[in-house]
């Protein structure tokens, strides 16, 4: 799997996915984003268990076939944030989960993760929809509304 794209809007996707992600996290894989190529584009996942969150990037070259990887958060984000605007190329043996991001000046190597490995939620079956009157759902958010707060005991 190889493909290019733009450091710094990876960055800024990455940047924005890791909001979602615990600081302590409970299992070592939720410590990581979900890379996935597709046709032309990079579809990147983070999530902590209860909330997850993807972005789309589209690619400005893909050599090699699709496919998906893990790499840690940390290692990944800190390896994009200086590089500016340059492109930069994924090279990732999906064998030995070698993981190349070559740049202009150099590059760095790590290793990645199994994507099977990922927690995914579940996808919701059926839509099921509830109408109530406007009037109804203000008296219940105002009767509420006192258990509301920023401490984290409530």
């Amino acid at each position: 799997m190889k493909f290019t794209i733009s450091a710094a809007e990876m960055n800024a996707k990455l940047a924005a996915l890791a909001k979602v992600m615990s600081s302590k996290a409970v299992q070592p894989i939720l410590s990581t984003f979900l890379l996935e190529l597709e046709e032309g584009e990079l579809r990147m996942t983070a999530s902590d268990m209860d909330s997850t969150q993807c972005s789309i990037l589209p690619l400005l070259e893909q050599d090699g076939n699709c496919g998906s990887i893990c790499i840690t958060a940390n290692l990944l984000m800190d390896a994009l944030k200086n590089l500016g605007s340059q492109p930069v190329t994924f090279e990732v043996d999906e064998e030995t989960l070698s993981v190349t991001i070559r740049y202009s000046n150099g590059q760095f190597d790590m290793v990645g993760f199994p994507a099977a490995d990922y927690i995914l939620p579940a996808e919701m079956g059926e839509c099921v929809q509830a109408s109530l009157e406007a009037s109804v759902l203000n008296s219940v958010i105002g009767k509420s509304l006192y258990a509301v707060a920023n401490d984290e005991l409530r």
